[in-house]
């Protein structure tokens, strides 16, 4: 459908209609400012004083040349060019009208170049902070691997006072779609729901928690359940050495079976712990 074009020059900084002599208004004394009142929160016009700000300085002598029906009228000639232009959003469930425009002040937002200036550099580093997240996201993943996102959506989730947890363990990677590292630690996150109680979520694959997910540890942090965890004392070499397989069973996995993941801490002639425990239980047993 074609509209009418809007035939008025002055709509939009053309000729003003002068009301009288150019002053500076002040909010709730003068027009068109009667009707308005400053109230707590900030004002980008007027001081709490209700004097003008300096860079509305010449905007304010402005309007005050203009009768309050010009400035209505200008008002609509601006919705009516964004409805002519389509700038609008639809609401189904209003019986008053479908097509809605973006609500819009005839009076700009006027930014400093201080204010600019801050912005800019606050615009900058967000942009780039996110353009290496999404680097590291899809080329090494290390913030993923080092559970760094379940971090920041725990976080996240308290800040909107939903009560979350921080889950370590192992996932059973099925295809090749899972953004972890099979067979490596793993982390997500369980939040509280009061109709469902804790339901974990899986932000690094992007998945909820089910089956495929093993729990070792539960904490309100990493710190609190860290795959591994000990204290090293000395000036000796050490090298811990941990391998996981997660394999889909219909049985509990035989002792025996289990220990052959463990290796030791040391030299391969130490007899690790797990295996001395379990040495000293089958010596009891067979005792009685």
């Amino acid at each position: 459908m074609q509209h009418e074009a809007l035939v008025h020059p002055e709509d939009f900084g053309g000729p003003d209609i002068v009301a009288g002599p150019i002053g500076q208004s002040r909010p709730g004394q003068d027009a068109p400012y009667k009707a308005y009142q400053l109230g707590a929160a900030y004002d980008e016009m007027f001081a709490p004083d209700g004097t003008v700000r300096g860079p509305y300085a010449s905007l304010n002598s402005r309007i005050s040349t203009l009768p309050l029906d010009e400035l209505n009228r200008r008002q609509q000639a601006c919705e009516q060019s964004f409805l002519h232009q389509g700038i609008t959003f639809t609401v189904y469930n209003d019986n008053r009208a479908t097509e809605r425009i973006i609500p819009t002040d005839l009076l700009p937002r006027i930014v400093t170049a201080a204010e600019w200036e801050r912005i800019e550099r606050g615009l900058t580093q967000r942009i780039m902070a996110l353009n290496l997240f999404l680097r590291e996201i899809y080329s090494d993943g290390r913030v993923l691997k080092d559970g760094v996102v379940p971090r920041a959506m725990i976080a996240i989730a308290r800040a909107w006072g939903v009560p979350a947890r921080y889950v370590s363990g192992y996932m059973y990677h099925r295809g090749s779609k899972d953004r972890s590292q099979a067979d490596a630690t793993h982390a997500w996150v369980e939040a509280y729901l009061p109709s469902l109680g804790w339901v974990g979520f899986d932000p690094t694959n992007n998945i909820p928690a089910g089956e495929r997910h093993v729990r070792a540890a539960v904490g309100r942090d990493y710190a609190d359940a860290p795959p591994t965890r000990g204290t090293f004392k000395g000036t000796s070499d050490s090298e811990l050495s941990i391998a996981v397989g997660i394999e889909p069973t219909q049985a509990p996995v035989r002792h025996e079976d289990f220990l052959k993941v463990a290796r030791p801490m040391a030299s391969p002639a130490t007899v690790s712990m797990p295996e001395r425990i379990y040495a000293y239980q089958q010596q009891q047993q067979q005792q009685q």
